[in-house]
């Protein structure tokens, strides 16, 4: 689990692919990730390994969408995110705010995933954060998962985001 008070030296700065953005220092650097679909790009993912089980413990993840016509942050996320999340089972939005991220109006949606694994014997419930902010043509996506305690969260989120995430041009 990561928290951060401020800006702090305890993280890393990762640049490329048309953007900056701060990640917890011991943190793992994948890139590049395949892209999910045709007008999508994923560029990075930053994540946290428990040595002890070997599985991914907290992640972020950069997406970057090319969108067909120009859009507002709130436009699209209606437009896009809640038509691909209102449908699935065990969806649950919990808070969705404006806010700026970069000088720019952006969306931030704090929702949980409920869902049951394979074998269907383990329910999973798990909160996630994602940020919306579009750039003319192209909507970025910051999606945060992280880990079992939620409760340090949101100012981890907001403190990372607000301490460099910058759309290059």
């Amino acid at each position: 689990m990561f928290s951060l008070a401020g800006c702090s030296s305890d993280f890393a700065t990762y640049e490329g692919n048309g953007f900056t953005i701060p990640y917890p220092k011991g943190w793992d650097v994948v890139l590049p990730m395949d892209s999910p679909g045709p007008n999508e790009d994923t560029f990075v993912l930053f994540h946290n390994i428990d040595p002890e089980y070997d599985i991914v413990t907290d992640y972020i993840i950069v997406r970057k969408e090319y969108l067909q016509q120009s859009m507002t942050a709130y436009d699209y996320f209606i437009s896009q995110v809640i038509q691909d999340l209102s449908w699935r089972e065990g969806y649950w939005p919990i808070e969705t705010r404006n806010f700026t991220l970069d000088g720019r109006a952006s969306i931030e949606h704090f929702y949980r995933l409920d869902w049951t694994n394979d074998l269907g014997d383990l329910k999973v419930e798990q909160t996630y954060v994602s940020l919306y902010v579009v750039d003319g043509m192209i909507a970025w996506i910051i999606d945060f998962y992280p880990g079992v305690i939620f409760d340090e969260y949101d100012d981890s989120v907001l403190g990372i985001i607000s301490c460099g995430f910058h759309i290059l041009n």
